[in-house]
């Protein structure tokens, strides 16, 4: 393309990413160890803030280990084995669990990943906005007027990224979205709390209340289903009263959250959405660290083969494969969701709900990455069959002759 007068020149990459959380930083890493040119683009500076509870689960861990051949930095990660679930209407109460828990502050956590990215070969940009896309002619231009090109483009800039909204005309789905409000209590202020992970299911509609120990603070939130929760600083107020503490003593952080509603196909041409982007978090737990981590190690096998065989347009097809795998999960969990947010659902199967055990645990045991929601779901269907069964005749609208 001819240069006009004063137009600055092009930098150009085989993969420019946006968005430097870990569907980022994961991304960059590995295409940028494979040799490819690789830039990686952030609006923030980092570290930074991350409204996050900052849950990681076993399989989060694995991940990481297989992903950065290391084991991550336990200076930033802590470590729990007890966790309780309960509700205003018991259920299920006083449930803990051993399978071990990691938490972290999004803070350290996305600038951990953010650093070995560059240590791989990646040119991170942070504190850097993209002005305009042209996706035609496969470049971009930063608000500095410096002007990039790239084989493909990455969209890793979370639920409401840029790159998702130039390719479907919205960021997500407003219908479905998530919303979630939280704020960090240090750890003088709740002496009788104790290092157990918590987990309230009665703050919101379709969502819940949490409470996660950290080093020097808890991590205490309320999330949901957006439209269902239309006064989220209300559930939030009420949870915190219930710990004796008001709400307004502390720095309250909003965000949208996906919920499994996600893209499909996740891009168009050569651009490719990975983690929040995609819509690929957890609808049920709230979890989106390793889907968004999953996703990244996807694309990037998806990238370097497309790039190496020459053929970037295939980069979303080759993606597609994979991608599917990801996916999977999240239909298993959004059919879950009928069976345990609704409360109307659990009213009638109050006695199924407080007396499985097992279901209890195996809801616990998805959250810590033990369990797949494919087994979980094969228990629900068994228990939730018995538990119709038992209910009067009546509820299920039969009459006897």
């Amino acid at each position: 393309m001819p240069q006009s007068d004063g137009e600055r020149p092009l930098t150009q990459y085989d993969i420019v990413i946006i968005g430097g959380g870990p569907s980022g930083s994961v991304t960059a890493y590995l295409t940028a160890k494979q040799g490819l040119r690789v830039c990686l683009i952030d609006k923030a500076n980092f570290p930074r803030d991350k409204l996050c509870g900052g849950l990681l689960t076993k399989r989060t861990k694995t991940l990481f280990e297989r992903i950065f051949e290391r084991k991550w930095d336990e200076n930033i990660i802590t470590e729990k084995d007890e966790m309780v679930m309960f509700s205003k209407n018991k259920f299920p109460e006083g449930i803990t669990q051993s399978a071990p828990l990691y938490l972290t502050m999004r803070y350290d956590f996305d600038a951990c990943l953010l650093d070995m990215a560059r240590e791989a070969g990646a040119d991170i940009r942070t504190g850097m906005k993209v002005s305009a896309f042209d996706l035609a002619n496969t470049e971009l231009t930063l608000a500095s007027g410096e002007r990039l090109s790239y084989g493909c483009l990455v969209g890793a800039d979370g639920v409401n990224s840029q790159v998702a909204k130039l390719l479907y005309g919205e960021s997500f789905n407003r219908e479905t979205i998530g919303f979630a409000l939280e704020l960090e209590v240090p750890r003088e202020d709740m002496p009788e709390q104790g290092d157990i992970v918590e987990i309230d299911m009665s703050p919101c509609d379709w969502g819940y209340g949490w409470t996660f120990p950290k080093k020097h603070s808890f991590t205490v939130g309320v999330g949901g289903q957006h439209r269902k929760n239309p006064d989220m600083k209300a559930n939030l107020s009420r949870y915190m009263a219930g710990k004796g503490l008001d709400m307004r003593a502390y720095k309250v952080k909003g965000h949208f959250l996906s919920r499994g509603d996600f893209r499909n196909p996740p891009g168009r041409g050569r651009v490719i959405l990975v983690g929040d982007a995609a819509g690929l978090g957890d609808p049920l737990t709230g979890e989106g660290i390793c889907n968004a981590m999953q996703s990244a190690e996807a694309a990037a096998r998806a990238l370097v083969e497309s790039l190496r065989d020459g053929h970037p347009n295939s980069v979303l097809q080759n993606y597609q494969r994979d991608y599917n795998e990801v996916t999977k999960t999240l239909k298993y969990a959004r059919v879950l969701c009928w069976l345990i947010y609704p409360r109307k659902i659990r009213r009638y199967l109050a006695s199924f709900y407080t007396g499985s055990g097992r279901l209890q645990r195996g809801y616990l045991d998805i959250l810590s990455g033990e369990l797949e929601y494919s087994a979980l779901f094969a228990l629900f269907a068994g228990q939730a069959l018995r538990a119709l069964k038992s209910l009067p005749l009546r509820l299920v609208g039969i009459r006897r002759g």
